[in-house]
């Protein structure tokens, strides 16, 4: 399992994604600059909200590290801001999934068709 930094699973995502006709809109990332406030995303908002043929998904994407102690894969993990606004889609019917590699994004948007 390769260990890889949230950006760059970020990058692989939307690469992939949009490679296969999902249109991704990503949540502006930039902590501490008011970006988030500025651009009309609440904080708590999914990284990246993904739509293709009327479907609607939110990921919420965490890295995975290697823990320097036991040397054992942990992901990390998801702010209560983050999980409030979670909640708060899922009880909407809104799909939204936290997930921490390729292969996760791969089998929840049926990209192996």
């Amino acid at each position: 399992m390769n260990v890889q930094t949230e950006l760059f699973l970020q990058r692989q995502v939307v690469l992939l994604l949009e490679s296969n006709g999902w249109l991704v809109i990503q949540n502006p990332q930039r902590k501490g600059y008011g970006v988030h406030e500025r651009f009309g995303f609440k904080k708590g908002v999914p990284d990246l909200l993904v739509i293709k043929n009327g479907r609607l998904i939110f990921l919420e994407l965490k890295s995975e590290r290697i823990n320097t102690k036991n040397g054992k894969i942990t992901v990390g993990k998801v702010s209560e801001e983050q999980e409030l606004m979670i909640q708060i889609l899922r009880t909407n019917r809104i799909e939204v999934y936290v997930v921490s590699n390729i292969d996760e994004v791969v089998e929840i948007c049926c990209l192996l068709n």
